[in-house]
């Protein structure tokens, strides 16, 4: 059996010459990629060993398609395989110790390069691996050819248009000069590699970082909706230095921090209830481990919870569209809070000017029952030993993504709206009636009056995955649309020889034979009809059928397994023969 026939009865794809070129070529680009991304971040020993991997790499993976005679598929395969087991050591390193959300771009671009590389590494041993089994181990001693088993589509390419393609060397344009076409080659592969590069930034990098580095826009609203959010809840979160004497005690804690509201019992109001603000059991960790916040050390925080005079009217919570007149009224559900720490009973008495924030008790107004909700989005107010506060305060409400990975695809984000408190002055407290014995502190604290719309903060993408597509698709349309201007032809003509209309699609290639030849039995002179070029009747027809239309697909000798572009016939000696009068076919020597 010829090692080059293609076999019968298994996976087409993996003998099929077109995908395994572009396999090569995702390595090559891939590859060259890694390089300046790792010097970028490193140039230190590991820096320079690992591009110095690389550019091995690259050596290996071109010098595999010159065919040398001693370059045996035994070694090929052994060096692939070596290539694979160093990538897995630094992938998970770079996984490990180098990749959050947390990562400068030129750490997300080098990750998106090395797992591109993986991918098509790994597509290139298991081609190796298939054409061994194809030919019974026979080649394992014999040169390496990179096409091994791929039929006789193998002979349509050479060394060169491995590398870079065929039509990227080819003139679209009768009588070119050699300087425009090798410019227009070396200009559309500076776009390729450029597409290749903003595609990760765009797709990959942005959107990972922006699940860190999350975009807000503020919104001003006139009316409200309570359908899809908790009503608010008016209470405070007190928290200690995790290493503080009030920290280490949680019931000496609770027994030195009061909070009381100050119900109105005036008038009519003396009948309703004045419940008192109720301390929720046990206490919380704040900024845990797991979470990324502005702090160095945790937190031991005690909520309050000051429940309202009155339920919420039945009306108010079946109404969908609630007006800001209809600001909840501090007489029944957010009176003014007085908050009083005993800095004596806590044992926190500062005895040193050092680190002041270990004598300090910090409150944080909430409006909902969520601890991290409140923690996350609500200034803390510091107290110490002596100081009297007068806060003024007003609410907003803050819509945030339930899943950010979910929303990096720039779809699916279902935001969750909650309320938060937005402090709005800090004011030295004269009032008389408040208690000032000796170290102890108070923070009184009240929703002031604003007649303002309400305040809507919410999160957005500026950059996802979606968006990521747009702005490549908007990188190839502009380059696109210049070269056409600067060279005549479209990147899709000069890179991959394909004209804007052809006859197959991707869904097209099982069945191009079957299909090629229902053209031919419809449409018989669609090949001659007008003259061909270089003859007196060539004409318009003619003319058109070589700059727009792929008729070359429609030639019945082309074998099934060849992508979609222009082979040649082979002649004396096993050289490609171009017989076609189109200049895309025609071999410059």
């Amino acid at each position: 059996m010829d090692v080059n026939e293609l076999p019968r009865g298994r996976p087409a794809f993996l003998f099929h010459a077109g995908f395994r070129i572009y396999s090569f070529r995702t390595l090559i680009v891939a590859t060259i990629a890694c390089i300046p991304a790792i010097l970028s971040l490193d140039t230190g020993v590991f820096g320079i060993s690992m591009s110095s991997f690389y550019i091995g790499m690259l050596v290996h993976h071109i010098l595999s398609v010159i065919r040398f005679r001693f370059y045996y598929e035994v070694v090929d395969v052994v060096l692939i395989s070596l290539e694979i087991a160093v990538w897995f050591y630094l992938g998970c390193y770079t996984t490990i110790t180098w990749i959050n959300r947390w990562a400068p771009t030129a750490i997300l671009a080098f990750t998106g390069a090395l797992w591109l590389q993986i991918v098509a590494l790994t597509f290139m041993w298991v081609f190796r691996v298939a054409s061994i089994i194809h030919a019974r181990g026979k080649i394992l001693f014999r040169p390496h050819d990179l096409l091994s088993g791929c039929g006789s589509s193998i002979h349509f390419h050479s060394r060169r248009s491995i590398l870079f393609g065929r039509a990227l060397w080819q003139s679209p344009s009768r009588g070119e000069a050699p300087f425009i076409k090798l410019l227009r080659a070396l200009l559309a592969l500076a776009i390729i590699c450029g597409l290749f590069v903003f595609g990760l930034n765009a797709i990959i990098a942005a959107p990972l970082r922006e699940t860190t580095f999350i975009p807000s826009k503020t919104f001003r609203a006139t009316m409200l909706s309570y359908d899809d959010m908790s009503p608010p809840v008016w209470g405070v979160i007190v928290a200690a230095e995790n290493a503080s004497p009030a920290a280490r005690d949680i019931d000496r804690f609770k027994n030195s921090v009061t909070v009381t509201p100050q119900w109105d019992g005036s008038g009519v109001l003396r009948t309703l209830p004045q419940p008192p603000c109720i301390t929720q059991p046990g206490s919380e960790f704040l900024y845990g481990s797991s979470w990324d916040v502005n702090s160095e050390r945790r937190l031991q925080g005690i909520q309050f919870y000051c429940p309202d005079r009155l339920e919420y009217d039945s009306a108010m919570k079946q109404n969908d569209m609630v007006e800001s007149a209809s600001h909840a009224s501090a007489a029944l559900n957010t009176p003014d809070l007085l908050v009083v720490v005993n800095f004596t009973a806590l044992g926190m008495v500062p005895t040193t000017l050092v680190d002041a924030r270990m004598f300090a008790i910090s409150v944080i107004v909430s409006m909902t029952r969520s601890t991290e909700d409140v923690v996350k989005n609500t200034e803390p107010i510091p107290l110490h030993p002596g100081s009297h506060i007068l806060v003024s305060a007003r609410r907003e409400l803050r819509q945030q993504f339930s899943n950010l990975a979910l929303s990096a695809l720039g779809l699916f984000g279902s935001p969750r709206t909650f309320w938060v408190t937005k402090v709005t002055s800090i004011l030295p407290d004269f009032s008389p009636l408040i208690p000032r014995d000796n170290n102890t502190a108070t923070l009184r604290i009240y929703l002031q009056n604003d007649m303002r719309d309400w305040v809507v903060v919410e999160d957005y993408r500026e950059k996802a995955i979606w968006d990521g597509f747009a702005s490549v698709g908007g990188f190839w349309t502009f380059f696109d649309g210049l070269f056409a201007i600067v060279f005549g032809s479209g990147l899709m003509l000069v890179v991959f020889g394909a004209k804007p209309i052809g006859f197959f699609g991707i869904v097209h290639q099982f069945q191009k034979k079957r299909l090629r030849h229902a053209w031919n039995v419809d449409f018989p002179k669609i090949k001659t009809e007008g003259g061909t070029p270089g003859t007196e009747e060539a004409g318009l027809v003619a003319f058109l059928r070589e700059r727009l239309i792929d008729i070359d697909l429609l030639e019945e000798k082309v074998d099934d397994d060849v992508n979609l572009t222009d082979m040649p016939q082979l002649g004396p000696g096993g050289k490609p023969e171009f017989e076609s009068t189109s200049p895309l076919l025609k071999q410059t020597p």
